[in-house]
């Protein structure tokens, strides 16, 4: 197919060869090593990073910490970090989404922001009533799917959640009037979507698992095209059946050719189990998203919430799963990375 007509392509290319071909032609014979396209991704992904608490501000229930640090990576708006700290004698990894527009990660005096409750999870509570200034943690910066696509997604967006916790979309229209993003957000409540139901809008989604697919449900009865639905679940939809199995279960853990047994809750993941026990894997999301912890489940029973069940075709058929997601249903064996 022709871009800008047969003629203009091909004089296009031509042009471009022979450019290539001067510059070939006029390289030094002494071999360069350096490597840029290197440079440029591991400064947008250094991996786990050094942080420092610097800033602490309190509302109620509510507590937004701002961060710095040397290396800092860019992120897109709607993305989280992940924080690594000590509780109840094992130290965990937890999500939190990011506050601040990407711009504050940029230049010399790199900030990032998140706002987290008291009203929610244990791990998070202790975070909030201990974090102090000048704490460091170990982070990971730019994790998740949470995000705005000019190529997809319609300028108009509308936010919607049950949570009181606005991160993502705080991050979003931080991000736009920064213009980094080049879109409009309106937050709404549930009482308010008749009033923009259209292919006109991007819906961005969050909340509990009940909520999100409620509101999911509707747009797909609305005739909402799927491309325009984003979504992000702080919590997967559980069989109560797991949820109270208190038994204890032995799970064999091969890393290389070394193993250990460790004891896992029938209503505990596999990740939290390998936490408690001080067994590193690299976990990020907590909710079966990313794949991360994903892990290899070489003998034994267990079960995976249908809802969020990302895993791929491949992963199902040879039995890896993603730990964060997965809880024991009896004595198992698995694999996990050195």
């Amino acid at each position: 197919m022709a871009i800008k007509g047969l003629i203009r392509d091909v004089t296009s290319v031509t042009k471009v060869m022979l450019t290539r071909e001067k510059i070939h032609n006029n390289a030094s014979e002494e071999p360069n090593y350096n490597d840029h396209i290197g440079d440029i991704a591991r400064a947008l992904h250094p991996g786990k990073i050094t942080i420092k608490l610097i800033d602490i501000r309190t509302n109620g229930n509510y507590k937004t910490l701002t961060f710095t640090g040397d290396k800092i990576p860019y992120f897109k708006p709607g993305q989280f970090l992940t924080l690594e700290y000590l509780y109840d004698g094992y130290t965990i990894t937890r999500p939190y989404y990011i506050q601040s527009s990407p711009k504050q990660a940029l230049g010399d005096n790199k900030k990032i922001s998140i706002t987290i409750s008291n009203k929610y999870s244990k791990s998070t509570k202790y975070l909030f009533d201990n974090a102090k200034i000048d704490d460091e943690f170990i982070a990971e910066v730019g994790i998740g799917f949470f995000t705005y696509d000019s190529i997809r997604d319609s300028k108009k967006i509308i936010g919607i959640t049950n949570d009181q916790i606005l991160s993502p979309f705080n991050s979003m229209i931080e991000a736009s009037k920064d213009n980094i993003i080049d879109c409009e957000i309106k937050i709404i409540d549930e009482n308010e979507l008749n009033n923009y139901l259209s292919n006109d809008y991007s819906y961005f989604i969050s909340g509990d698992s009940e909520f999100v697919n409620k509101i999911v449900t509707i747009l797909e009865n609305n005739n909402i095209q799927k491309r325009r639905i984003r979504t992000s679940k702080n919590n997967s939809i559980i069989d109560k059946g797991v949820l109270n199995n208190n038994t204890v279960y032995d799970i064999e853990v091969f890393r290389g050719i070394e193993s250990t047994v460790i004891q896992a809750k029938g209503n505990e993941t596999i990740a939290l189990a390998l936490e408690k026990n001080n067994i590193k894997i690299h976990t990020c999301c907590r909710n079966g998203i990313c794949g991360n912890c994903r892990i290899q489940v070489l003998e034994g029973d267990y079960y995976v919430p249908s809802d969020n069940e990302n895993r791929r075709k491949m992963d199902i058929e040879y039995g890896f799963v993603y730990s964060c997601h997965t809880y024991p249903k009896g004595n198992m064996k698995i694999k996990i990375n050195i």
